[in-house]
Order: C-alpha cells, then structure tokens, then sequence
C-alpha cells in the first residue's frame, strides 16, 4: 500500500484546524508525517516537493500531478522504491518523492561539480 501526503494540502489543513483543532492528519507531511514502522507494507510517500501551485487547494495531487502518476504507474508496475527513485526517510520508514523539475536539477548541479 502506498499513501501520498504533502505539507502543500491546504484542503487537508483547513479541515485539520476546523474539525480536530489543529491535530495531525493522514496525508500530513513534513514533521506531521504518519509512520508505521509495524507494518512493513505501508509505503508513506512525502510529496510535497511536487509542484501542485496550478491546483487550487492542492488536495488532488495525487490525480493531477504527471510526477505523481508516474510514480503510481510504477507501483502498479512492481518497481521498488529504490527503482523509482525515491529518497529514503526515516530510515526507510517513508519516502521523499521529488518533483521532476528539481530531481534534474540536482543532476546538472552533481555534474557541474
């Protein structure tokens, strides 16, 4: 199972602060991420360095996002998160997923050194 959270869901915030007075969510990221480090199959994926700024309350990444669905499309396909190129965190209890912008821009910046 994978579940997608990003600090950027300000649908996810404002429901946060309405409806438990500011607790924590699933699908918060960032500190607020959830974890589960007693179950193994639960892949917690941070989002939030995927740009969502065309996307009003930035609660329908997940669908919206090519970075996102590509990476959707490899969980379907098998690939690990190693392949897909996810960062660990936490020790491997999550995972950093970067937008496509900056992932090639870290590339040219390691190459330009």
């Amino acid at each position: 199972m994978t579940i997608y959270a990003s600090s950027k869901d300000i649908a996810l915030k404002a429901s946060s602060w309405v409806n438990l007075g500011g607790k924590r969510r699933l699908g918060d990221a960032g500190s607020e991420l959830t974890l589960f480090p007693d179950i193994p199959n639960i892949n917690m994926v941070d989002a939030s360095d995927v740009d969502t700024s065309l996307f009003q309350l930035r609660h329908a990444y997940h669908a919206d996002s090519p970075t996102i669905l590509r990476d959707i499309q490899s969980v379907f396909n098998g690939w690990s998160t190693e392949r897909r190129g996810l960062s660990s965190l936490y020790h491997n209890l999550a995972w950093k997923l970067r937008s496509s912008g900056k992932a090639l821009q870290e590339a040219v910046e390691t190459i330009v050194r």
